[in-house]
């Protein structure tokens, strides 16, 4: 005890650590749900990229069949599509074939969907059928886990 009494630590140094307690445990609790929201986000993004990327590619292989069983019709049998109609399929396959089969950052997919979109249409006007794209993958609601609290 004179040890302690006679070196240089003042009473205040040696409570330092336990008064400086609680802001170390907010500060590495922080510093783990930092870690741990980056992790969840990680997930849900990846769930989430997953489902539009299905729906986008459910579409677009719509799109892409469609264009390709005319363009088919068209070889097969010459002159059952008029000219105005394969240059327009042929426009809309190009318009496919410029949409990236993977995310790449700063390339506008909706605005690249949308051309096609607007080319099916006319296509479908030139060629007189009324085909209409109806998707097929039905989006399930997902249930949060039982133990999901706030």
């Amino acid at each position: 005890m004179a040890a302690l009494l006679n070196s240089e630590v003042s009473l205040p140094d040696i409570f330092d650590d336990v008064l400086n307690l609680e802001s170390k445990w907010v500060s590495s609790g922080v510093e783990q749900g930092c870690i741990d929201g980056r992790d969840q986000g990680i997930a849900e993004g990846k769930l989430l990229g997953s489902k539009v990327g299905r729906k986008m590619g459910e579409e677009l292989g719509f799109y892409d069949g469609f264009c390709n069983t005319w363009l088919v019709i068209a070889e097969l049998f010459p002159g059952t599509v008029d000219r105005r109609a394969l240059r327009s399929l042929e426009s809309m396959q190009e318009k496919l074939a410029e949409i990236p089969a993977e995310n790449v950052e700063g390339v506008d997919f909706e605005g690249k969907i949308q051309l096609v979109r607007a080319k099916f249409k006319v296509v479908n006007s030139l060629l007189k059928t009324n085909v209409k794209y109806q998707p097929q993958i039905q989006e399930q609601v997902q249930q949060p886990p039982a133990d999901f609290s706030f």
